[in-house]
């Protein structure tokens, strides 16, 4: 997966979008805090979903408690 490296810590894309999504966001507005292109974030979310570190919420989607752990390196 893009998002997080081979020993688990986040990718270069993961951060950025772990970050950005950090206050509840809209995808279209998470790709552009985090500068990616729409495709490319929908991809990353979709896979950062599934390892639970970012969660939809409504029409919103939000860094889980685990993505802010790998965010700031305490998982």
């Amino acid at each position: 997966m893009p998002c997080l490296q081979s020993d688990g810590t986040l990718s270069r894309i993961g951060i950025l979008i772990v970050g950005a999504a950090q206050k509840p966001a809209p995808i279209d507005a998470i790709a552009q805090a985090s500068g990616l292109p729409l495709f490319r974030a929908r991809s990353a979310i979709r896979g950062l979903e599934k390892e639970g570190l970012i969660q939809k919420e409504g029409t919103v989607y939000v860094t889980t408690p685990r993505g802010l752990d790998k965010l700031y390196g305490s998982e």
